[in-house]
């Protein structure tokens, strides 16, 4: 489940990446790339970027991820005890014995993450903001401050003969993400519950 989440978070910062280097090249060429009339060169270099942000960036250190992890458990045991002491009263969740407070936090998160919306936005919000950095970081590891449009072409990786085929795209991508997550939902979850000691 963990790596379905990162290959997604790759993904998505993928997309971001791709898509920004295409306002650029509009900015820059007061025309649209040729990437943008077909949709197969979009999802082409998409699934470029996302190997380079795999083999060529610190996404590619396996203690980035696990520093996520760490700071995600944690959000998520924040905001789970937030939601016990409102719901009992912190005085009543002090007299909680551990296995007790264990068993209420586990009901809890399943049932926040299944029934309320408002909790899985303020988690996603609070992701979100964590991945921004890592957008940002990128965009400077790339140096896009000073885009050219021959450094745009060669991050697009727009040499048509060095594209994926769709068939073999399609492929590959059943092959990382065969999973059961739907659309629009937290995927960085881990499937364990989140002890709180």
């Amino acid at each position: 489940m963990r790596l379905t989440a990162r290959n997604e978070t790759i993904s998505q910062i993928a997309q971001n990446v791709v898509f920004y280097l295409l306002c650029e090249y509009e900015r820059i060429s007061s025309k649209s790339h040729a990437i943008l009339k077909e949709k197969q060169l979009i999802e082409d270099s998409i699934y470029q970027m996302e190997k380079v942000l795999k083999n060529d960036t610190f996404l590619a250190e396996k203690p980035v991820w696990d520093e996520f992890n760490s700071w995600f458990r944690l959000q998520i045991k924040e905001c789970i005890l937030e939601e016990i002491a409102i719901s009992i009263g912190f005085n009543e969740m002090e007299r909680l014995d551990v296995q007790e407070l264990n068993k209420l936090f586990y009901h809890f998160l399943t049932k926040n993450f299944a029934e309320n919306k408002e909790f899985v936005s303020k988690i996603t919000y609070i992701v979100n903001g964590y991945t921004q950095e890592w957008v940002d970081k990128i965009f400077f590891e790339f140096n896009l401050e000073t885009s050219t449009i021959e450094k745009i072409e060669n991050l697009l990786c727009f040499k048509k003969d060095s594209f994926q085929t769709s068939d073999l795209l399609l492929s590959t991508i059943r092959d990382f993400s065969f999973n059961f997550t739907i659309q629009d939902h937290l995927l960085v979850m881990n499937s364990a519950p989140v002890p709180i000691s």
